[in-house]
């Protein structure tokens, strides 16, 4: 019966659930059908766990030990929440924990019901919001967790002790009332430990841990890319940095681009010395092909990209990532050279072969990522960057992006879209930030004799703006 009910109140989550979180960009039926095994999971788990506490309960009858209460305090209800939260988000945990709290409740051995109801939402509340405050990069942020969820749960049963008005065996009683309520989050978070690298993984699910790991310099690829494309490297690190502003600007997912970025440029390992970030000192080999080829070349990034990331079983947020960052936008430099050196009577340019595939970005995170990209990339053009420069550059990029319609299929308003670009000139100004001079160094000589006039500056600025990122690319 208690199966049964979880079932049907567990469809009527789902869909809530799915209304309420907006940051989720997995098919309804599938996270609908994730959130109802975990629910499921959770309820055959909390029937275990009433059983421990009755016959722990029975064998020990001296007190305070043979309280059944204080067994069912130290039950790690917070469990499902904290799974919850990390797997799918804030939304979908609060949603589901308030129904395991309700079936907890009904199928409480004892006849305190709501009392294990209010103490079972109380701690998985202080799980869902633990996870949104501790930083997993810390190692202790597992036990921080538990031991937060194990003060909320000495802090409830206080509170319900006080309403009761009395104290059932004492004060040795309340102790251990208040011993098993603290090790019951501290079970919660061990829990959560164990099962959810499992659930990840059968699910298909990327939690933040997995992306901050992900993140990792050290990890093989990431270290390939910045040994064999050293340029393309620190353009990703530039690019994730503005990536990250961009996204806590308008309340997106900053851990999630973060990675992302760092990944999205690993097919360049492929041929780095193709792209002018990598091109130190060397000829620019696209000076020797074909037009058609330079943007093939261009194009295949992406493809071996993917092959790289599927070969390290990178997860699918940063395949999309990889796929997406290009969207379907236009290779103008190569695109214009091609025009200008073909014969119009005879040779025909198709515009399709000088786009990147696709898909345009997915969602909010992926379009931030693609103008960052950009951004980034024109931002090494401008002479002496000073903020209106950068503004400039921005907007013209911006409006680029928006004028090419790379971004129609993601949530992206102008609203955000304006707080992103404060957001990008923020850091970028931070970057390009202006220093006193050396006292005894003229490091600039040989530049000021080759200054342009600021009017020439900033036309040139502007100019190179116009194809953002493909200008640099071709070198």
């Amino acid at each position: 019966q208690a199966i049964a009910e979880a079932r049907a109140l567990g469809d009527t989550t789902g869909m809530v659930k799915m209304l309420a979180d907006a940051k989720t960009d997995r098919s309804r039926r599938r996270l609908l059908h994730e959130g109802l095994l975990l629910l499921l999971l959770h309820i055959v788990g909390a029937r275990f766990a009433y059983f421990t506490a009755e016959a722990l309960a029975g064998a020990i009858e001296r007190e305070p030990f043979g309280s059944l209460d204080s067994y069912t305090y130290a039950i790690p209800f917070a469990s499902l929440a904290l799974h919850a939260s990390l797997l799918f988000g804030r939304h979908p945990a609060f949603v589901l924990s308030l129904v395991f709290s309700l079936l907890a409740g009904r199928l409480a051995p004892s006849e305190s019901e709501w009392l294990t109801v209010a103490y079972s939402i109380a701690g998985s509340f202080a799980a869902i919001s633990a996870v949104e405050h501790v930083s997993f990069r810390q190692r202790s942020a597992t036990t921080m967790i538990g031991a937060w969820v194990g003060l909320a749960n000495v802090l409830t049963v206080l509170m319900l002790k006080a309403l009761a008005g009395s104290i059932d065996g004492g004060l040795v009683r309340l102790g251990f009332d208040l011993l098993c309520a603290f090790a019951g989050g501290l079970l919660a978070a061990a829990v959560a430990s164990f099962s959810v690298p499992i659930l990840e993984s059968l699910l298909s699910v990327t939690t933040h841990i997995k992306l901050i790991e992900l993140a990792n310099p050290d990890l093989p690829l990431l270290r390939r890319l910045a040994f064999e494309a050293p340029g393309s490297f620190q353009h990703s690190l530039a690019v994730a940095n503005l990536a990250k502003a961009g996204c806590e600007a308008i309340g997106a997912d900053p851990i999630r681009v973060n990675t992302c970025a760092l990944y999205h440029d690993v097919g360049k390992i492929v041929r780095p010395h193709y792209f002018i970030e990598n091109q130190i000192g060397t000829q620019n080999p696209h000076d020797k092909v074909q037009p058609s080829m330079s943007a093939l070349i261009l194009i295949n990034h992406v493809k071996e990209g993917l092959e790289l990331a599927r070969k390290a079983r990178l997860p699918q947020p940063i395949l999309d990532a990889i796929e997406q960052h290009h969207g379907t936008r236009l290779i103008k430099f190569f695109y214009n050279r091609a025009q200008e050196r073909c014969d119009p009577e005879t040779d025909e340019i198709r515009e399709e072969e000088f786009r990147y595939p696709g898909p345009k970005p997915q969602n909010k995170e992926m379009g931030v990522l693609m103008l960052a990209d950009a951004v980034e990339a024109a931002s090494r053009t401008l002479v002496e960057p000073n903020r209106q420069r950068l503004r400039t550059m921005l907007r013209a990029i911006f409006d680029d992006t928006l004028g090419d319609r790379q971004l129609e299929e993601t949530d992206l308003t102008l609203g955000d879209l304006r707080q992103v670009e404060e957001a990008f000139l923020r850091v970028l100004t931070n970057i390009y930030h202006r220093r006193i001079d050396y006292p005894g160094f003229d490091f600039n000589r040989d530049r000021k004799k080759r200054r342009t006039e600021p009017a020439e500056e900033l036309a040139s600025a502007e100019l190179a703006v116009s194809q953002p990122a493909d200008r640099r690319k071709a070198g």
